[in-house]
């Protein structure tokens, strides 16, 4: 079997997941040849000749399919360095007080953030300190102590576990959304609709599907 896949995903889910993925399936399928672009803005299938599409959230086109690899939820985090000096916020509008770290994504900056707590819905337009539209920067600068980050937790939940970075506002975090357009938090795998499926695509479809159900299996990210 020869021929190429052509990928795109999230510089973090990338780096983290999709990479090791496709070494692991280039060891099964030499002859395939894998094109990885990591990039966090949204692609067109169509037009940009891709494969197949890892994202956040579902595009709206009645040609794709979307198949969900893994729940996830967003967090906002920060070193612990950061929040000794800086202090831990309590409510929503405390971040008025914080160097907030802001995703770019399609040329939107995401700074309106919308909170849900068991009561109320709360809506804080923040004043980032930093952008970026990769999501692996803003890792990085609150990692660096820079500020507080939203991240999707599978991005992060190894920082979270080694306690390089803690959650802040978790018992607001329930629906929150950073966008207009108000995607959803699950990591899907978008790919077009056509009578015909190149045996390689299929094939990486189902190794994909298998390898972030082995990984994510009784990791309970929600909690």
């Amino acid at each position: 079997m020869r021929g190429t896949l052509k990928i795109s995903a999230p510089r973090d889910i990338g780096k983290q997941y999709i990479s090791p993925i496709l070494s692991e399936f280039s060891q099964l399928y030499p002859d395939v040849i894998p094109y990885l672009y990591l990039n966090d803005n949204l692609s067109n299938l169509a037009e940009s000749g891709l494969d197949i599409v890892i994202r956040y959230g579902e595009l709206a086109d009645s040609n794709l399919i979307s198949r969900k690899l893994a729940s996830s939820r967003r967090v906002l985090c920060a070193s612990p360095q950061y929040l000794s000096k800086k202090g831990t916020p309590i409510t929503p509008q405390d971040l008025a007080q914080h160097d907030c770290l802001a995703l770019v994504r399609s040329n939107e900056e995401l700074k309106t953030w919308h909170f849900q707590d068991e009561e109320q819905h709360n809506v804080v337009t923040v004043v980032p300190k930093r952008f970026s539209d990769d999501g692996e920067v803003i890792r990085q600068w609150a990692l660096d102590g820079a500020g507080i980050a939203l991240k999707s937790i599978l991005d992060v939940q190894e920082d979270i576990k080694q306690q390089r970075l803690v959650t802040v506002l978790n018992g607001y975090m329930k629906n929150f959304n950073a966008s207009t357009s108000s995607a959803g938090a699950d990591l899907n795998v978008i790919y077009l609709s056509r009578q015909y499926q190149p045996k390689r695509l299929r094939l990486f479809l189902a190794f994909l599907i298998e390898q972030f159900k082995l990984r994510f299996e009784g990791n309970n990210i929600n909690e």
